[in-house]
């Protein structure tokens, strides 16, 4: 699940903390991240007899690992091509 599908069900950060047994920080850094954990994903998939589907955490992180190195590799190129005159 994403976790704008968690927050769609649960409404708030504070509700999805709750229901969680976390804080509103530790839902905040899952914004941040983009990523709910997988035991937390687990938790909410039996709270909503399966509404909620918990992902194959491994391939969404490592998808999300391979995006954010290919933003950091385009950024370098076009730091590389400023320095360079050629933009």
């Amino acid at each position: 699940m994403t976790i704008d599908e968690a927050l769609t069900k649960y409404k708030s950060n504070y509700q999805l903390a709750s229901v969680c047994n976390v804080t509103v920080q530790a839902v905040n850094k899952w914004i941040k991240n983009d990523f709910i954990p997988y035991p937390r994903q687990a938790w909410l998939e039996h709270l909503t007899n399966g509404e909620l589907k918990a992902d194959d955490v491994f391939n969404r992180e490592l998808t999300r690992i391979k995006e954010k190195t290919k933003i950091a590799a385009l950024k370098k190129i076009e730091k590389i091509k400023n320095k360079a005159g050629l933009s």
